[in-house]
Parts: C-alpha cells; structure tokens; sequence
C-alpha cells in the first residue's frame, strides 16, 4: 500500500537533512547539493550520458514485501513533454514492472541491488508502472529517484 511507503525527501528551503514523511515535496525544487555524493557522483554521470541535468530527488523506503506501489503514471508526465525519470535501487530485490496504458503485455524486471532504471520518452504518457507486493521474505528496499523535466511549450 502506498501510504505504508515512507516518502523521504529533501527540498530547498529545508534544514538541508533528509526528511521523512508520508507526502512528497510537491513544486517545491530539492537542491543537488543535498543529495549524498555516492547518489550525486552517478546522477552526475547519468546526466552526463542524456545531457541534462536532474532537479527533483525522492527516496521511497519499501520495509519489506508487502510495501509496494500500485499502478500508476508520475505527475511529472503530465508537466512535461518528455520527462526523464532514474531510479537507483538500494537494498532488497525487487520486481518493478512497466504496462502499456491502453492495454497490452505486462514486461518484469527483477531489480538488485545498485541497479538502475531508466524511463525517458513517452514513458510517463504512454505506460504505468508499479511495484507489486511479494510473498517472499524480502528485506527492507530504498528506490532513490531523481527527475528532469523539459518544459511542455
């Protein structure tokens, strides 16, 4: 369930620590600066491979199996043309799935430790995705996101 998912953001005008809750940080901008430097030296390089540059950072905390995210699409497609979305999974692994919004196969990833996704594109119009729940004895998970958004004019 959604809720159960610690939502951990760092936004500007904060204390400049982490900061847990259960809602997101909104339009507010997060400062680069802020992130780790292990997480800040890979989007750095991400960055480098798309030639843009992230301004929004979010770490979602999955426990254990039965925290998950169900279907969805992320706000920011709906802000930008062709937004660019990279999760860094930390921890526990997991299976992170993509469907087509107008119906069609569903495609699974098992995601480990240290891995990376990538949703670029249409990805955000066109797909949803989401993190089911699992049976299995799973540790706990940290899906670390940063987002870059071209402006939709």
């Amino acid at each position: 369930m959604l809720s159960s998912i610690i939502c951990c953001t760092l936004c500007a005008g904060s204390s400049g620590r982490w900061r847990c809750s259960r809602r997101s940080c909104g339009s507010r901008a997060c400062r680069e600066a802020d992130v780790p430097a292990p997480l800040r030296s890979a989007l750095l390089e991400i960055g480098d491979r798309y030639e843009l540059s992230f301004g929004h950072y979010f770490a979602n905390l999955y426990r254990d199996g039965q925290d998950s995210v169900a279907w969805h699409a992320d706000k920011i497609g709906a802000m930008s043309q062709e937004p660019l979305v990279v999760i860094i999974s930390m921890g526990a692994t997991r299976t992170f799935c993509l469907r087509p919004k107008l119906g069609g196969e569903t495609q699974r990833f098992t995601v480990t430790h240290g891995d990376l996704l990538v949703m670029g594109g249409r990805c955000q119009h066109d797909w949803e995705h989401s993190v089911p729940k699992t049976a299995a004895l799973v540790g706990p998970r940290i899906s670390f996101t940063a987002r870059h958004m071209k402006d939709a004019n």
